[in-house]
């Protein structure tokens, strides 16, 4: 009887605890991606900024990676260049997905907001004009 009352209450405590993990675990992702976002931003803005190989630099977010690569345009890139990083499939990316940096100046082509979302929370990354990152 005493070690039916101990199972009872493990499987009531971890009944109890998977879902405050989990919830954990996708706030962890959410924040994690966020960050990777503001960081590999601040790369491509770097590089542009000290002009390195005399070209611009930018970020593309895709569903399932980021791409830091050299370029004028994702499309018109340098791929011996493109340094990629893979996404959660957890966190879902709207907004502002396509980002270039001039050479030089570090001025990024576009402003806005990028969203993060992993179906109950948001975190945004916002761009000035200047290539300011607000988080």
């Amino acid at each position: 009887l005493e070690i039916m009352i101990v199972i009872g209450l493990f499987a009531l405590l971890v009944g109890i605890s998977i879902p405050f993990g989990l919830d954990v675990y996708r706030s962890y992702v959410l924040i994690s991606e966020t960050r990777n976002m503001v960081s590999f931003l601040r790369r491509a803005e770097t590089l542009s900024f000290t002009n390195t190989r005399n070209d611009s630099y930018g970020v593309m977010v895709m569903n399932d990676r980021f791409v830091v690569f050299r370029g004028a345009s994702f499309a018109t890139r340098d791929t011996a260049f493109d340094e990629e990083y893979l996404r959660s499939p957890l966190v879902i990316v709207s907004g502002i997905a396509h980002i270039v940096f001039a050479a030089v100046t570090g001025r990024p082509d576009i402003m806005g907001t990028t969203t993060f979302s992993n179906g109950v929370n948001e975190q945004t990354v916002f761009i000035n004009e200047h290539g300011t990152l607000f988080w």
